[in-house]
């Protein structure tokens, strides 16, 4: 029986205890304070010490919310396993596969990452969190006019828009993966590699308010570029002068409520299963509380196939938290640069046994059998046993100690001291040291 068959009750269990346990509450505090001050913590220490329960606990105060359900629906919340498999694509940005098009060719297109979309969300916020209502409102009726832009091109309702220049057209190819909108070269007929996005027509948008404004520009190309820098001018100026003509001009009537800065969590369990250099690449620099913000953006691996001449930077508002299990032989190569940039805090099997509520029987028996396990060479406190371990089938504090042993706790020490020699000895020294433990 293994602990991992039934998580989700001791999850139920642990959010019961929350309530009527004051030291896990306070605990939950505590850490919550130190994230907030250090942006990053990895949480370790032996094998069922609740470390990712609290990082999910802590997260749930640092958003705001009470449920499980709720934190994991929160666009503010996100979690990821590492494992040996995952790489800088997975997490940061990369090439994957499209859907076949009409011939049976599949190509590849350039898409975030888990992390680097919840970077984006994060930093949308902050952003927007410094705007005043009057250039949030101008954003938001630009996103409404483009939604309705892009609904009428998937519906095949519209494929060209009108150009400055007098019977003129740009022919629009449809979107791109990343949401922005794509063009055939007047050329040759093939898709171009300028397209036009949301966030650049919302920066025109606060400059440009009406089609009349667009229509009096004489330079044309300097102008746009002066407000968004380096772009295809011309289809920027063909899109928005399409929004107001079509939609409507932008009113200075219409409202929008002030936006709130946020907190976004980002947790990464097992984070030493992974290869570290090869997941955050680059990210060493952005992640660093001295290096976050605009600042001190950076450009990522995959900057040459950018549709703009985009910079990646980690927001101020994002916080992540990290926890890995001591006993893993993958934490000796943990990389040391990353070691730098988090604070590291034990969670001790003593604590998880309080955090847990475990009754003194529990308690007494963990104890000895774990002060025993420091006792013999080659283990350690990295192989004690965590308060999890104590919690039976159902959640609940452990009644039939001897079944805990002989379905849980002797295979795993016997994995502990495979190899070892005087294991068998060992084993029977760690057996009478659980079997005679006495309550305090």
């Amino acid at each position: 029986m293994e602990i991992a068959t039934y998580p989700w009750k001791i999850l139920q269990l642990f959010e019961s205890m929350e309530n009527k346990n004051n030291n896990m509450g306070n605990n939950i505090k505590e850490k919550k304070t130190l994230l907030e001050k250090v942006h990053n913590l990895v949480f370790t220490g032996a094998p069922g010490t609740g470390k990712t329960y609290l990082a999910k606990q802590i997260a749930k105060q640092m958003i705001g919310v009470e449920t499980d359900d709720a934190l994991d629906k929160s666009e503010q919340f996100a979690f990821v396993q590492f494992h040996p498999s995952y790489d800088y694509t997975d997490f940061v940005e990369g090439l994957r596969p499209t859907l076949p098009d009409a011939s049976g060719n599949i190509g590849f297109e350039l898409k975030n990452g888990v992390f680097k979309e919840f970077c984006e969300k994060a930093r949308k916020n902050l952003e927007d969190s410094l705007k005043d209502s009057k250039t949030l409102s101008v954003e938001q009726q630009i996103e409404e006019k483009y939604k309705r832009l892009i609904e009428a091109i998937q519906n095949g309702e519209i494929n060209t828009v009108e150009l400055k220049t007098p019977g003129k057209y740009a022919i629009i190819l449809g979107q791109s993966g990343r949401n922005n909108i794509q063009f055939k070269r007047p050329s040759n007929g093939r898709i171009s590699e300028h397209t036009v996005s949301l966030s650049r027509l919302q920066q025109l948008g606060n400059e440009f308010k009406t089609q009349a404004q667009l229509e009096r520009l004489d330079n044309l190309s300097q102008s746009i570029r002066d407000v968004i820098g380096g772009c295809n001018a011309t289809w920027y100026w063909a899109i928005l002068h399409h929004l107001y003509k079509t939609y409507g001009d932008v009113t200075d009537n219409a409202t929008a409520n002030k936006v709130d800065r946020k907190n976004y969590v980002f947790v990464i369990d097992e984070i030493n299963r992974g290869e570290i250099s090869k997941i955050f690449g680059e990210l060493f620099f952005s992640i660093d509380p001295s290096y976050r913000g605009a600042k001190s953006a950076v450009y990522t691996q995959y900057t040459n196939m950018h549709e703009t001449d985009e910079k990646f930077y980690v927001p101020e508002n994002v916080y992540i938290i990290g926890t890995m299990n001591d006993i893993d032989r993958s934490v000796e190569c943990f990389d040391f640069a990353m070691r730098r940039r988090f604070v590291w805090q034990e969670i001790t099997a003593e604590e998880s046994a309080e955090n847990m509520n475990l009754p003194k029987e529990c308690k007494a028996k963990m104890k000895s059998l774990n002060d025993k396990i420091s006792g013999i060479e080659g283990l350690g406190s990295s192989y004690h046993i965590g308060g999890a371990y104590f919690l039976d089938e159902d959640g609940m504090s452990i009644k039939d100690f001897e079944e805990t042993w002989n379905l849980r706790l002797e295979p795993l020490l016997r994995e502990y001291l495979r190899g070892m020699p005087n294991a068998d000895n060992n084993l029977n020294e760690l057996r009478k040291a659980y079997e005679n433990a006495v309550n305090n």
